[in-house]
Order: structure tokens, then sequence, then C-alpha cells
């Protein structure tokens, strides 16, 4: 979260309420005994919002966080009042093949040294288990279909 929104956070906090929250396994926050998947991730952000008490909320996602907001404004539309979504598709069609081949071959010695695992070592209550959270993102949202409707029993998302 702060490599992606951490300079943007203090303008906008300038004129709302910012709630920035690392997901599963990322940031500050454990990992679980699940796969990473929208669905379960935008559940996390919902129970973080009813635990804080609000109703609706502006929502920014990148990458994973971008499917997550894109299945929260599909799902619980209710729940989000504006919407901003980078590096995110809402069908599988819209994926690059070849970023989730190398996203799923990604190792700790490939990103040694780099912004990430810095950040991952400097913040995580588990700092030896990068490598746990790089083979969950390489399999983030794997077998789900995409589409359209929020009526769908699949997530229509993926990253």
């Amino acid at each position: 979260m702060d490599q992606q929104f951490g300079a943007l956070i203090p303008g906008l906090a300038a004129g709302r309420r910012v709630v920035a929250a690392d997901f599963q396994g990322h940031g500050r926050t454990n990992d679980l005994d699940r796969p990473l998947r929208s669905e379960h991730l935008a559940s996390d952000v919902l129970g973080l919002l009813d635990h804080l008490g609000i109703p609706q909320a502006d929502v920014i996602g990148f990458s994973v966080g971008g499917a997550v907001a894109l299945h929260l404004a599909v799902h619980h539309p209710e729940r989000v009042r504006k919407l901003v979504v980078s590096s995110a598709s809402f069908h599988p069609d819209g994926d690059r093949g070849e970023n989730d081949e190398a996203v799923a071959e990604m190792t700790v010695d490939m990103i040694a040294g780099t912004p990430m695992e810095e950040a991952y070592r400097a913040k995580s209550p588990h700092p030896d288990q990068l490598q746990g959270l790089l083979d969950k993102l390489g399999a983030f949202d794997r077998g789900f279909p995409g589409g359209p409707t929020p009526t769908s029993r699949a997530s229509p998302l993926r990253r």
C-alpha cells in the first residue's frame, strides 16, 4: 500500500477520511491459510469498513487492489461511491498472458534488493514468508472465468 499510494495519502487526507489497508499477506498484515482471491479480499475490506462504521466509500485500487475495487463495485455497489482502478482487468480476456506467467514464476531471488522486497521485509510480521506471498500472487484469482454480471457465482475479476 505504501509503495503505490503512500505519496498520495496526505493530499487525499486533506479533504476526506482515508483508510489505507494492507491486504492479506501484504505489508503489516499476516497471511491466512487461503488463496488470494478478489472475493476474499473484498470481504476483508467490507469487514474493515463495517468495523469502522463506514457505510459507503470512495475506493482506489491498483493491480490486486484494482481487482478488489472492481469486485466491490460490481457485487456491493451500494458501498462504493466513487471508483478509481488501475492495472486491473474486468475479464480474463483483458489480461496479458505474459504478465500472468512472469508473476507466477517470480522468486525472492528475482526481486532481491528491490523496493518490494525491502518494504516486505521491513514491515511484515513474518519477513521470511515472502516467497509464499509471491506464490499466492502468481495464482491470484486463477481459475475464475470472469464475467460482466454481479450474479455470477465466480468472481468476475482478475488482475
